[in-house]
């Protein structure tokens, strides 16, 4: 209601004090060096995040049309992280201090969808404005990635609304006078960025007013639906279906506090069998199949537990080339807890748990921990075709790992005294 866009905070130039500022300064150099070495930060650096987006395709990774579908084998090559980089690629882009530089610079010459150099579009951003939507045209996935930076919309929620707007339109659920007369027809690019994304960002007429608030709002203003969106607590899923990518991302969408979300714990990577911490339970030697509910309850606990870890410390999850005894160093050298791993384990837990227990109180319980049914509903084609999940159970075993009650979703009054929690037990039980 205020238009505020952003909250500007002035630094006061002084470092932030560190409990051993030799022991982590000798440290951080040499973890640099591994970080920078690593396979991951050279395939970033080089195609940027889209860089698996080719595997992501041929195992039903990558939803298509609002995930109706698990495979489109163009997208392979046209909206590849290598296509980025061969057609419209003009400089590498970093973070602050960040080495790997995965960040693309792009710049679109000629066509509809010309663009002067600037950010270019990652990989959620590609998919979002690609398959997602019917599209499989580069330049105009990277010319909608700059139009929401533009008008400070985020690309996931907004592909994700305009995918399920996509499908009302087809099923006849949405009438063009609900549209202000435009036709949302799969793949019409030109339309989606001169007109669609403005309307949303400016709730202009009945579109934008329908569309501004996401399409679980949207879905429930007409009265039809929400059987197809596509979300949890709200909030439009990633590009990455669990039912290709991995059953465990399914249980770790549902439980993210905050809604479907691909970096609030590294899930995807683990069922990439790309991290590897035997000492707290990811050992990809051993073997995970993504297409499958084994073992998944117990990794989403341990990748739960460790993804608050990670973004406590707001460390990046493409520098994921740390042991757990780097982990244990950096917030010893740092903070000087003296942590061990079973510390540092339980410290994430903490932080989990209160995130649950505030949205408990601001409403929420075991039954938002859900996703919709075209989210588990058997893929109907690619790799993960006619494969069943059984999501409930998966959540139920969840819930008793972690120690959750399975009406209020919140975790028990003695297992939050086990974690040191009393006093906030006593304010829900």
């Amino acid at each position: 209601s205020k238009n505020l866009k952003a909250i500007v905070i002035k630094a006061s130039g002084k470092d932030m004090e560190v409990a051993d500022r030799a022991a982590y300064e000798a440290f951080r150099k040499d973890l640099n060096k591994k970080i920078i070495e690593a396979l991951p930060a050279t395939v970033l650096h080089e195609d940027g995040t889209a860089a698996n987006l080719t595997g992501g395709v041929y195992s039903g990774d990558v939803p298509v049309k609002n995930w109706t579908s698990n495979l489109w084998e163009e997208a392979a090559d046209a909206l590849a992280g290598s296509a980025l980089t061969e057609s419209y690629l003009t400089k590498r882009g970093a973070c602050a201090f960040c080495g790997i530089a995965c960040k693309r610079i792009v710049e679109v010459k000629e066509g509809p969808f010309a663009l002067p150099e600037g950010p270019g579009p990652e990989y959620e951003t590609i998919v979002s404005f690609g398959t997602l939507i019917g599209s499989i045209d580069l330049a105009a996935a990277c010319k909608a990635g700059h139009v929401c930076n533009e008008l400070g919309m985020d690309t996931i929620s907004a592909g994700g609304t305009i995918a399920w707007a996509m499908e009302a339109f087809e099923k006849g659920d949405l009438k063009l006078a609900d549209t202000d007369g435009v036709a949302l027809n799969w793949g019409d690019m030109e339309t989606v960025i001169d007109v669609v994304l403005p309307k949303i960002a400016r709730r202009e007429g009945r579109l934008g007013q329908l569309l501004a608030d996401g399409s679980v709002a949207a879905a429930k203003k007409i009265g039809r639906g929400l059987d197809y969106t596509v979300h949890s607590k709200g909030l439009e899923a990633p590009m990455h279906d669990p039912r290709g990518g991995g059953h465990g991302m399914a249980l770790t969408y549902a439980m993210s506090p905050r809604g479907a979300c691909h970096v609030a714990d590294p899930m995807l990577f683990v069922e990439m069998g790309a991290r590897y911490y035997p000492e707290i339970g990811f050992d990809y030697i051993t073997g995970m199949e993504p297409r499958s509910d084994e073992n998944k309850p117990e990794a989403a606990v341990v990748s739960i537990v460790f993804g608050a870890l990670e973004n406590s410390a707001c460390w990046c999850a493409f520098a994921d080339a740390l042991t757990i005894a780097d982990w244990l160093n950096l917030f010893n050298s740092v903070a000087g807890y003296g942590w061990d791993v079973e510390e540092m384990m339980k410290a994430g837990q903490r932080v989990f748990y209160l995130k649950r227990l505030i949205n408990y109180r601001f409403g929420l319980t075991a039954q938002d921990d859900n996703l919709t049914p075209r989210m588990l509903e058997p893929a109907r084609d690619g790799e993960p075709e006619g494969i069943e999940m059984n999501f409930e159970g998966m959540k139920a075993r969840f819930y008793e790992l972690m120690g959750i009650d399975p009406v209020k979703g919140i975790p028990t009054k003695q297992k939050l005294e086990e974690y040191g929690m009393a006093q906030e037990a006593s304010k829900v039980w």
